[in-house]
Order: C-alpha cells, then sequence, then structure tokens
C-alpha cells in the first residue's frame, strides 16, 4: 500500500528526500544533531525561539558549552510562574517528543513565499526519523553549506 502512495505522490520517498547517511543515524544522535543545528541557526538568523519547542530539549543529553537554547530553557523554567513554560518531564517518551519536534523544527525553516509547498512535504513524510533527518539536512544547508554538526 505504501508503494502505491509513493508512485500516487501521496507519500515522499524518503530516499529521494535526504542524504542516506543521515537515514542511518541512530534515533537519540539525530534529535541532537537538530538540536545542534537549531541552536545554530537560531543564532545565525536571530529568529525568535517558540518556548513550546525549547520544552522539547531533551535534559538527558550533554550539550556543548556552545549550546545556548539549554540555558535559555532553564531560565525559562526556572520562571515558570511567570512565564508559564512547561518543559517535558524526563519520563516523557522520547519517541513522542521526537515526533512533536519533527513538526515543530519545520516551522523556522518556513517562509511566506513556501509555507504551503514545505508544510504538504513534510506532511507527506511518513516516518519521524526521516522528518528530523530532512530538517536536518536543510538546516545544515542554511547553516553550513552541508558541513556536519557533531555532539564532540
Amino acid at each position: 500500500m505504501e508503494d502505491q502512495w509513493i508512485q500516487g505522490k501521496i507519500l515522499l520517498d524518503p530516499t529521494e528526500l535526504i542524504d542516506t547517511d543521515l537515514m542511518k543515524l541512530p534515533a537519540e544522535e539525530l534529535e541532537a544533531r537538530v538540536w545542534l543545528a537549531i541552536d545554530e541557526f537560531l543564532k545565525r538568523t536571530k529568529k525568535p525561539v517558540s518556548p513550546i519547542l525549547l520544552g522539547l530539549i531533551p535534559r538527558s543529553f550533554v550539550w556543548p558549552k556552545t549550546f545556548v537554547l539549554e540555558r535559555i530553557a532553564d531560565a525559562l523554567e526556572s520562571e515558570t510562574k511567570i512565564s508559564g513554560y512547561v518543559r517535558v518531564s524526563p519520563d516523557y517518551p522520547a519517541e513522542r517528543r521526537r515526533k512533536r519536534l519533527s513538526y515543530s523544527a519545520a516551522a523556522l525553516l518556513e517562509d511566506t513565499y513556501t509555507v504551503t509547498e514545505f508544510r504538504q512535504q513534510l506532511l507527506r513524510v511518513p516516518s519521524t526519523n526521516v522528518r528530523l533527518a530532512w530538517i536536518l539536512e536543510r538546516m545544515e544547508i542554511q547553516n553550513y553549506r552541508g558541513k556536519k554538526l557533531r555532539l564532540d
């Protein structure tokens, strides 16, 4: 059935969307690289970041010192009574958090000219990991012209 959907252009073929090396990454590494790319993207573009997106930052990762989003999330969390900001619990399922991230992070890449087409492409991607890889690839292109981000 999925093949019929791909042929009918209801679903996009993930192998046509992204670098095959990204598709091989474990989900946790892919998520970490997406967060690093978001951090760099926001530093470079000065775009505002949604507290909802910040609330999805995993607490279990060890971030580099240059990772600003963790500090922002921690500061917002300390002011919870004022801002209403809520960070996901460490008990929140990782796959569910990644799925929310795969849609929320995409909003950073949208612009007023391509928003409809971009969202349609995103909604056609059948897997959370492939959506994350797709977002990562686009952010790396925007940030570094293809340079790969790592946790080291």
